[in-house]
């Protein structure tokens, strides 16, 4: 009678009964009156209905850029695929469309150049219809309308003065500028659940974010500076390469050169306000290695940097800390000097497959993979920062500074003791909870401790995430996580017990949110 009397009673008992701690007398059942509430039939409170958090936006993942001070590459490093990276991106191009469209029918709205871009709209529309994706509902829907205008428009645009392309094409006008604005109120929620969190936590916790900090130029010559002149440093070290180093002194001239660029580079980073990305990481490796070896790490960078000088047929006593990297012309069979090979893309895949890379770590490495377009025929990686980075983690790959999460078992045995602290103790962290805590099914949590599919990388960044909250707050990191976790949950309209005890995040699709 007492399980039909009181429904929510009974689904609570059942949760208990069926809780391996108190099946083991670990917890008292009585207890869970403090975890669980029971509710009595008498009760006349009535409960305060809580509002759920609105959804995450594609436009709160964009807005971490500025609220984080981090650059573009840094911050599509976090979103961890590229996938994550397209809608945003769309956003963009429609803007920007539909910001030129304006100009050019303020001016004169018949020019060629107007026609090109609504050709090139529709086009990048066929595109984003070819996609499969549920969050494109509303912008399927709103591209139909584009192109039944544009169609109509195409059969009058030969005329290009008469009146009803002219109208059309205002109309079309205007219809970009209010969906450009559409694609960011209306329609950007991101239904990925891992991307979502990370955009959740960021967003409340800067400080967890896991990317190493930037080195600043004073940094970077100040440590350098002491390396080069440690202890008479020039002597031990410089000697064995040449003798000719004992007159050079550090300037940022040789800063410059030091990290593959020219003579004069260095002067200008003075201000840090064009400093590339790829220099950046660069000074992070070295510095990472002065700080862990000392002088003797610096040796080691100074060789990879002569082996990439000789490489490229310029003289290390004479040419290269006077006029830096200028392009050499060598010949190889007559001056009997044994070069070390030039660095080609090669020699990165081999290095990626090598440390299990992907392409957006690559892409965080060397900044953009617009350096690729420095490539020259056979391969020859032109760029000396680039071939710096490549030829130094090819000889010493211990020292890659991409941040890389640990296991799926080695993430279950860092954070299960610090789960037992908090208050969801009373939940076993099993291999079914490490995939809902992590955005994903229940089942992933098997197939990763087995290895028969890997972490997204998205979801490694969100364990870095997780373990970022642990290294600094410790037991109150990992519930600010939790906590965070269940409000992505109600966002959902996923209560906690259907969360952590029953489906998860897998089986529930959510309503369209319209942004206020």
């Amino acid at each position: 009678m007492l399980l039909r009397y009181n429904r929510k009673k009974t689904l609570t008992l059942f949760a208990m009964k069926s809780n391996s701690n108190i099946m083991n007398n670990k917890i008292n059942p009585l207890d869970l009156a403090k975890i669980i509430p029971f509710h009595n039939k008498n009760d006349t409170k009535v409960p305060v209905k809580q509002e759920a958090p609105r959804p995450m936006l594609y436009r709160d993942f964009v807005n971490l850029k500025s609220l984080l001070s981090i650059s573009l590459v840094d911050q599509h490093f976090l979103a961890g695929t590229m996938t994550n990276l397209w809608a945003p991106g769309n956003f963009d191009k429609i803007k920007s469309s539909a910001s030129k469209i304006k100009q050019l029918m303020a001016s004169d709205p018949s020019v060629d150049e107007c026609i090109r871009i609504f050709e090139d709209v529709n086009n990048y529309f066929d595109f984003i219809l070819s996609k499969k994706s549920t969050w494109l509902d509303w912008l399927k829907s709103n591209i139909k309308e584009f192109q039944e205008r544009f169609q109509e428009f195409n059969q009058h645009k030969a005329d290009k003065s008469s009146q009803d392309a002219l109208i059309l094409m205002g109309d079309l006008s205007v219809f970009l500028d209010k969906f450009q604005k559409g694609c960011i109120e209306n329609l950007s929620e991101i239904r990925d659940p891992t991307f979502s969190i990370i955009t959740r936590v960021i967003q409340k916790h800067p400080n967890y974010l896991f990317l190493p900090h930037d080195p600043t130029y004073p940094e970077i010559y100040s440590i350098i500076d002491r390396a080069w002149n440690y202890g008479g440093w020039l002597d031990e070290a410089f000697d064995e390469l040449n003798p000719v180093y004992q007159d050079l002194e550090l300037s940022p001239k040789r800063i410059g050169i030091l990290f593959g660029c020219s003579a004069t580079t260095g002067y200008s980073w003075e201000n840090e306000n064009n400093i590339s990305k790829i220099i950046i990481h660069l000074m992070m490796i070295v510095k990472s290695v002065i700080e862990k070896n000392g002088a003797a790490g610096f040796k080691k960078y100074i060789e990879i940097v002569h082996e990439e000088a000789l490489s490229r047929g310029i003289d290390t006593q004479k040419e290269l800390w006077s006029t830096g990297w200028k392009n050499k012309s060598r010949n190889d069979n007559n001056d009997g000097v044994n070069y070390p090979s030039r660095m080609r893309i090669r020699d990165m895949i081999n290095l990626r497959d090598r440390l299990g890379l992907t392409l957006i770590d690559i892409q965080w490495l060397i900044g953009s993979l617009g350096h690729m377009s420095s490539v020259k025929d056979g391969g020859i990686i032109e760029d000396p920062t680039f071939a710096l980075i490549i030829r130094y983690l090819i000889k010493y790959p211990e020292d890659l500074i991409i941040p890389k999460a640990p296991s799926a078992s080695k993430f279950i045995e860092i954070v299960t003791p610090i789960w037992n602290q908090t208050k969801w103790k009373y939940l076993d962290f099993n291999l079914s909870r490490i995939g809902i805590m992590l955005g994903c099914t229940k089942i992933a949590g098997y197939s990763w401790t087995r290895q028969t599919t890997m972490p997204s990388q998205s979801v490694q960044h969100l364990m870095l995430i997780i373990l970022k909250a642990i290294e600094l707050d410790g037991k109150d990191g990992l519930e600010n996580y939790l906590t965070i976790l269940e409000e992505e949950a109600r966002a959902r309209q996923v209560g906690t017990e259907r969360l952590w005890i029953k489906e998860g995040w897998s089986t529930f699709k959510r309503q369209g949110y319209v942004a206020k």
